[in-house]
């Protein structure tokens, strides 16, 4: 073999290496990048955006836990709590989304709940009964709930009273109001507070989320983004000395082919 010939052999050699090592490096990369694809291209059928992950140690991973913004109040039998947008009945979840909650009381065997603009009155099974959304006339916000003897009291623009039937409205006089039970705020037991962060937690990760963070390399942090970029370099390089090397063999066929 010519000096020539040894050369190109070497350089042919090592580009084959340097192929098969970047093919190597870049595997699982692609595995990667193809799985969390292949599921992104059929979130909607998969339902990726309504499974969520309960895996404590991927919740942990992504710092999931209970928020500051939560408040509770109590009724004689039960909690009623607001965590972040998701209104609870001691574990139970109430459908809908929630940006305050004024206070909770328990008139008649029935728990009324004073949330945004609106009553919500439920039964002790958590079964909603009915929507209060007219205030006396008006949708104000509502700032806090109570009770004197059989009536209901509530604070929105003004302080005024009703029946359980919620037929009429009326303004409380000063003397009324001093004799109002209001709803306070109060603390949780440990193991509620424990089990409404275990719920709140094991409903916020979605799958989704997960596929996008592992299909972008943000899992990871920017440490991932930048080895996801990495890998798109290797493709790059693969495809590439792929193509010189199918050169290289195309042009040797040809020789051997080529009449003398």
């Amino acid at each position: 073999m010519s000096h020539r010939k040894q050369r190109h052999f070497l350089k042919l050699r090592s580009l084959y290496l340097w192929h098969r090592y970047i093919g190597i490096s870049a595997a699982l990369f692609v595995v990667v990048l193809a799985v969390t694809g292949v599921f992104l291209n059929h979130t909607v059928t998969l339902k990726l955006d309504r499974s969520f992950i309960s895996a404590p140690w991927l919740l942990n991973w992504y710092d999931i836990e209970l928020p500051q913004r939560s408040i509770s109040y109590s009724t004689e039998k039960h909690y009623v709590s607001l965590v972040e947008d998701k209104l609870y009945i001691d574990e139970q979840v109430v459908t809908g989304h929630f940006e305050s909650l004024a206070g909770a009381i328990e008139l008649q065997d029935i728990i009324i709940i004073a949330a945004d603009t609106e009553l919500l009155l439920f039964t002790h099974d958590g079964e909603l009964i009915e929507k209060i959304h007219d205030i006396n006339g008006s949708r104000a916000l509502i700032a806090a709930i109570g009770k004197t003897s059989q009536r209901i009291a509530v604070q929105a623009n003004d302080f005024l009273l009703t029946d359980i039937d919620f037929s009429s409205w009326q303004q409380a006089s000063r003397k009324k109001i001093l004799d109002i039970a209001w709803s306070y705020p109060t603390r949780l037991p440990h193991q509620l507070r424990t089990s409404l962060a275990e719920n709140y937690r094991s409903n916020t990760l979605t799958l989704e989320r997960v596929m996008l963070d592992l299909h972008s390399g943000r899992i990871l942090g920017k440490t991932g983004v930048y080895l996801m970029d990495a890998a798109a370099i290797m493709l790059i390089l693969l495809s590439m000395s792929g193509g010189f090397i199918w050169l290289q063999q195309l042009r040797k066929r040809r020789k051997k082919t080529k009449p003398n």
